[in-house]
């Protein structure tokens, strides 16, 4: 499981983003490079002129159709990874660090 900044946390609201809180590099730094036991892969692609599609993608099945895990659509594209993101959190596949917690 990936633990992330929980000030870097903070800047995420809800399912989203604030207005240009965090970069879509800082975005996909969050999340993991894949989840299952490296049985979904991150994937981000342009699927229209004017759409984007953040996801995890099942890498055994990837020679006969992009099969998703999860995926999630959006006009922009760090709107999507953070949406992303922000289920990733929900289901327990990245946890955010505990600022009251010293170590």
């Amino acid at each position: 499981m990936k633990t992330i900044n929980a000030e870097i946390y903070n800047k995420l609201t809800g399912l989203g983003l604030k207005d240009d809180a965090c970069t879509l590099d800082e975005i996909l730094d969050m999340l993991p490079d894949s989840i299952e036991t490296y049985r979904y892969a991150l994937v981000m692609e342009k699927i229209s002129e004017s759409a984007y599609k953040c996801g995890y993608f099942d890498g055994l099945n990837a020679y006969e159709n992009l099969k998703y895990f999860h995926s999630v659509e959006s006009k922009n594209p760090a709107d999507a990874a953070g949406r992303l993101l922000a289920w990733c959190i929900k289901n327990g596949y990245v946890k955010v660090e505990d600022l009251n917690n010293e170590n």
